[in-house]
């Protein structure tokens, strides 16, 4: 009985840990949107304005994680064929390829 309390005691305080993270989360992202918004409504948009909205865009892209997302498309892109779908039979050619290219690196 103890311990389904400090699990659900551990469970509880990682819900919060994380309600909290999003909220000042998203409270640190309007921020930057809207001083960014301001620089970028600026009818004279200077060198110095430009590049606080370009460093808002690396901050916003670098939330995602690009790499997976640009290697998935690009095993799409290699194993999917001409129709651009992985079938079964070209997800196996995929694993192996992988296991292969893990074998030869290790």
């Amino acid at each position: 009985r103890g311990f389904v309390v400090r699990g659900l005691a551990r469970f509880g305080r990682y819900l919060g840990t994380c309600a909290f993270a999003l909220i000042v989360g998203i409270d640190a992202f309007l921020i930057k949107f809207a001083q960014t918004a301001e620089y970028a409504a600026r009818e004279d948009l200077d060198l110095a304005s430009f590049a606080r909205m370009l460093v808002f865009l690396f901050q916003l892209l670098g939330v995602t994680n690009l790499s997976r997302f640009s290697r998935k498309r690009l095993e799409v892109f290699i194993f999917g064929g001409a129709d651009g779908r992985v079938s079964n039979h070209e997800k196996g050619l995929q694993n192996y390829w992988n296991a292969t290219l893990t074998k030869r690196i290790f």
